[in-house]
Order: C-alpha cells, then sequence, then structure tokens
C-alpha cells in the first residue's frame, strides 16, 4: 500500500486534526495516510527561519519514502519551502488552502488573531480563527476551556506568524506539478495572495471556505483521486 505524508495546518490543539482525517476516508483502500504535527517540535527560543530551516533538514530524507505529499495551510507553506526537493520528480505534491505570500488581506486578518493571543484573549483568539476557517459555514461550538491554554496561545502564535513570514513566490518557478485546492468563499486564501507555476492545476472549489473537502467533498474528491495515481 502506497504511503501519503500529510503535515497539518496550524492548531490551538492537535487533536483538532481529527476532523480533517474524517475528510480523508476515501482514500483509505488505496493508501496508508501518515500525518505530522507541524508545531510538535517548537520552543521558546526558536524563529520562523530556524522553523523552516529545520523542516527541510527533516523532510529531505522522507521525499523517496512516500508516494504523495498533502499540506494543508501552514503544511502546504512547509511543502512550498523545499520545492527544490521534488523538481522533476514524479512524486505527487498536494496543497489545500495554502497563500504563496501574505497579503493585506492575510496580514490583517491573522495579526487580529495575533493581537488578541498578546491580549491573553485565547478563546477570542480561537473564535476569530474559527470564523475565517469554517466560513461560509458556522464554526462547531467552541468548548470554552482548553485543555492547556498557555500551549495553545503559544501554537496559534507562532504557526500564524510562521504564515505571515513565508513569501514562496520565488520557489513556484520550481518545475513542480501540483495540485492546488483554495476555496471560493475562503476569506484568508484566495486568487489574490496564491502565485501558480505553468505546470500547476489550480482549482477553486465553488461554495467552499478553507477547508474545501469539508465544505464541498464532491468537487474535491475525484480530481484529488486522478491526480495521486496519473503519478504513479
Amino acid at each position: 500500500m502506497k504511503k501519503v505524508l500529510i503535515i497539518g495546518p496550524v492548531l490551538a490543539e492537535w487533536v483538532e486534526i481529527q476532523g480533517i482525517l474524517n475528510t480523508l476516508h476515501f482514500l483509505d483502500k488505496e493508501y496508508k495516510i501518515e500525518i505530522i504535527d507541524p508545531l510538535s517540535n517548537i520552543t521558546a527560543e526558536m524563529n520562523e527561519n530556524v522553523f523552516f530551516s529545520q523542516w527541510r533538514v527533516k523532510l529531505k530524507p522522507l521525499i523517496a519514502e512516500y508516494h504523495a505529499f498533502l499540506g494543508f495551510s501552514l503544511g502546504g507553506t512547509i511543502l512550498q519551502t523545499v520545492f527544490d526537493y521534488f523538481e522533476n520528480t514524479k512524486k505527487p505534491v498536494v496543497l489545500f488552502s495554502v497563500p504563496s505570500f501574505a497579503d493585506a488581506l492575510l496580514r490583517d486578518r491573522l495579526g487580529t488573531i495575533i493581537r488578541l493571543i498578546k491580549e491573553k484573549s485565547v478563546e477570542a483568539a480561537i473564535a476569530a480563527k474559527n470564523q475565517l476557517v469554517f466560513y461560509p459555514a458556522v464554526p462547531p461550538e467552541y468548548k470554552k476551556i482548553v485543555s492547556n491554554p498557555i500551549n495553545a496561545a503559544f501554537r496559534l502564535s507562532f504557526g500564524l506568524r510562521c504564515v505571515l513570514a513565508m513569501d514562496s513566490r520565488s520557489l513556484m518557478t520550481k518545475n513542480v506539478n501540483y495540485l492546488h485546492f483554495i476555496g471560493e468563499k475562503s476569506q484568508l486564501v484566495n486568487r489574490h495572495n496564491v502565485m501558480t507555476s505553468s505546470p500547476t492545476q489550480l482549482i477553486e472549489v465553488p461554495m467552499a471556505g478553507m477547508r474545501v473537502l469539508t465544505d464541498n467533498p464532491e468537487y474535491c474528491q475525484m480530481p484529488l483521486i486522478q491526480f495521486l495515481e496519473e503519478k504513479k
């Protein structure tokens, strides 16, 4: 069974990843899914440059091990930074709602969440993030107490700062044939802050926000399956 590596998005608590994993069950018959928390090893001493440098080191030996790589939001940003590893290979790379750079709108909206965290309003920050991420759907009812508020605040702040810090436009010129899903109604990632190169397949998913596989699974599943299979 072919293995697929997924790098997840910015989540206050990693347990939230189950919602994304539930949308990928249609791949279970053909692929063994493995997923990595992109924020599992962050420390207070680490900055964004060190974060991305460590990921370059971590991913290099994994390229040969997996059939395909999927990146959600920050996970996709990480994959974009190692596009040179995928250049001229047949490895499928799939991005979900990944900005190439932070435009003014993205900076403003993510900046608001980071500001709320600095003001010690972790619950308000999570609520603000969920409003943006789950739109146009209503976000799930938020539990008022996270298991570790200090860690949740640190994860959110650090992860969002990494998204804002990365400008991948120069990397998008690499000869990597990748598939990128963005939501038509996304409040964060859209055609204004997504750059594509000539081999790219960019799919704007109707009636979907950041979580395209949740909002419109029927529109996404077949193109994803076909892309993974044509890269055998």
